[in-house]
Parts: C-alpha cells; structure tokens; sequence
C-alpha cells in the first residue's frame, strides 16, 4: 500500500509557467491604451465674458513715521498731528485692508507709538507692520 517513490519522479519540472501571465498583461495594456485615446472627448463651453477689462488695483503701501524729537507724525512724508490722523489717512487710503507700515524714532516713548497703533486699529485697519532698521 505504500507508495514508492523514484528518482524519476522528482525530476518534475517545478518552473512556473509565465507565458499566460504576459498573455493576460498584454489583453490589459492593449484594453488601457484602445479606453485611454477613447475617454478623451471636446466638449464646447461658453465662457462668460466680462463688460469691461478688470485689472487688479493696487494701491501702494502707506507710511507712518513718529519723530520723538519734533514730536509730529509723517504719513507718506507729509507732516500730520494726530488728532488730524483719522482724517488724513480716510483721503489717502479709503480702503482699510491695505498694509501700513509703521516706523518709529529709537528715542520715541512707548505711549506714542500705542496711541498711533489704536488710533490705526480703532479706523479699522488690520494689516499694521512695525518697521525696524537692520544692523
């Protein structure tokens, strides 16, 4: 009843047999490149069109300057007190989302600087830089 095995038997070819393997990955590479050139149609669209040409408005940034020694503030090099601070800045810059940058004499007390940054704050600009000097 018990089986016995030759020498004959063991010299079986165990190798796997790839060729229906790259048979099958050809089908597919073939399926991909005929739906591939297929899946690409035009479609026309109307793009909507514009009654005027919008170009992008940037209004340059402007600058504070607080001078400790003449005790003044320059906006944009001119000179301005700062009760007439509000004023000034409403005719030079209306629109309250532009950045302005804020510089300050080394000499200048802390108070002034604050009074400028809430007078800013309190006309409703948020974007404020304080500038410094490179050493």
């Amino acid at each position: 009843m018990r089986k016995h095995y030759t020498s004959d038997d063991c010299n079986e070819n165990n190798e796997i047999n790839i060729t229906p393997f790259i048979d099958i990955l050809l089908v597919l590479l073939v399926i991909f490149m005929v739906t591939a050139s297929v899946s690409t149609t035009h479609m026309n669209i109307r793009l909507p069109e514009l009654s005027q040409k919008m170009s992008p408005v940037t209004a340059p940034p402007t600058s504070i300057t607080i001078k400790n020694a003449e005790n003044s503030l320059l906006v944009d090099g001119h000179k301005v007190l700062l009760s007439e601070l509000p004023d000034t800045l409403s005719d030079l810059v209306p629109d309250t989302e532009v950045t302005i940058f804020v510089s300050a004499d080394r000499a200048t007390a802390y108070a002034r600087i604050m009074e400028v940054l809430d007078t800013l704050q309190q006309l409703g600009y948020t974007s404020i830089s304080l500038m410094a000097n490179s050493k």
